[in-house]
C-alpha cells in the first residue's frame, strides 16, 4: 500500500539539480524526453558529439544547456540532409 511519502516506481524521478546557475537533468528525463531506450541511450553515449554525463549520488546527469545543444545540432543536421536529398 502506497503512503503520500511513497509514490510508485514509474512516478518516482531523481531531481533536477542546479550547479552554479548549471541545471543538471537525469538520464531518465533524457530518455523519456527523445524517446531513447537505456540501451538507445547507451550507445549515443559513446559518441563523441554527445555531451557527457555526471554522476550525482550514483546517476547519471547531463547539462540541461549542452543536451539542448546536442539536439539542435541533431536538428540541423536532419534538416541539412533533407535540402541535400532534395537538391539530388
Amino acid at each position: 500500500m502506497n503512503t503520500s511519502s511513497q509514490l510508485p516506481n514509474a512516478t518516482r524521478r531523481a531531481p533536477v539539480i542546479e550547479v552554479d546557475g548549471v541545471r543538471y537533468i537525469p538520464a531518465s528525463t533524457v530518455r523519456e524526453t527523445y524517446g531513447f531506450s537505456h540501451t538507445a541511450l547507451w550507445r549515443v553515449e559513446k559518441r563523441p558529439e554527445f555531451p557527457t554525463a555526471v554522476i550525482f549520488n550514483g546517476k547519471r546527469y547531463y547539462s540541461e544547456p549542452a543536451i539542448l545543444e546536442w539536439a539542435r545540432s541533431q536538428i540541423a543536421k536532419s534538416m541539412s540532409a533533407r535540402v541535400t536529398a532534395k537538391a539530388a
